[in-house]
This record gives C-alpha cells, sequence and structure tokens, in this order.
C-alpha cells in the first residue's frame, strides 16, 4: 500500500487560482467537456471523476447538470475551496498515480494541466493504466 502524502507546493497557489483564474478556465473547458460528455452517451447521474479538480469549478458546473462528481487533487489547500466552491461534490486528497478507488465512475476528466506534473513516463503510464482498470 502507498501512503500519499499531499503536495504543499500548490497550497499557495490555490487562492490565487481560486480568486482568478478557476472560474475563467472552467468556463473555457466546459463545453468541450459537455460535448464528449454527450458524444459517449454519458448523461446526467453519471459518475464522473475530476482527476486533479483544483478548486472545483468543474465539478461544480457538473454536478449543477445532474452529474454526481467525485474531485481527486493532491493539494489540501485545493480541495479546501473545492469542498466551498462544489458542496455536493465528493472530494478526496490522493495521488493521481496510487489512488485507490472503486470502479464506480462512468468518465473521467482531468480539466487542468494537473498532469503536466506526472513527469516520469512510467508514473503518466501508470495513471492511465490505473484508469484502464475502472472502466
Amino acid at each position: 500500500m502507498v501512503t500519499i502524502q499531499p503536495n504543499a507546493t500548490y497550497d499557495p497557489w490555490a487562492k490565487i487560482y481560486n480568486d482568478y483564474w478557476g472560474q475563467r478556465y472552467c468556463q473555457t473547458v466546459l463545453p468541450a467537456f459537455e460535448k464528449l460528455l454527450q458524444q459517449y452517451n454519458v448523461h446526467q447521474g453519471a459518475n464522473l471523476l475530476d482527476l486533479c479538480c483544483g478548486t472545483g469549478h468543474v465539478a461544480q458546473s457538473l454536478s449543477e447538470q445532474g452529474y454526481q462528481v467525485t474531485g481527486l487533487d493532491i493539494s489540501a489547500g485545493m480541495l479546501q475551496y473545492a469542498r466551498e466552491n462544489a458542496p455536493s461534490a465528493k472530494f478526496i486528497l490522493d495521488d493521481a498515480r496510487f489512488f485507490n478507488l472503486p470502479s464506480t465512475f462512468h468518465a473521467v476528466i482531468c480539466a487542468n494541466a494537473g498532469l503536466n506534473e506526472i513527469l516520469l513516463l512510467e508514473d503518466l503510464q501508470a495513471v492511465f493504466k490505473k484508469y484502464m482498470i475502472h472502466f
């Protein structure tokens, strides 16, 4: 079993991201996610995993549309804002490479640059293998 250490590097950034970029970024990426969810017949009520969810703006928008959203992020600071921004979503402090959740998701989204922080090819492959098991 892997013990997850929260990454406090992002905690000071959380307020700036929340106050200045989160909502605007959500408005930019949300139409593409909505289109993909429709294209792949992922309808309201479906369980979505918002990987590297940041401050929860995308999770809130999708929750408002009737999706059941679980957000996963390695930053406790980001999740503090996410819980305020998207009170109907669930949030988990965990590492995208090692999380262990039951196979309950109809789709996984990653709206921000969280995967860019995974610098080793082996770690990035582990992320994608992890999600393939869940589908």
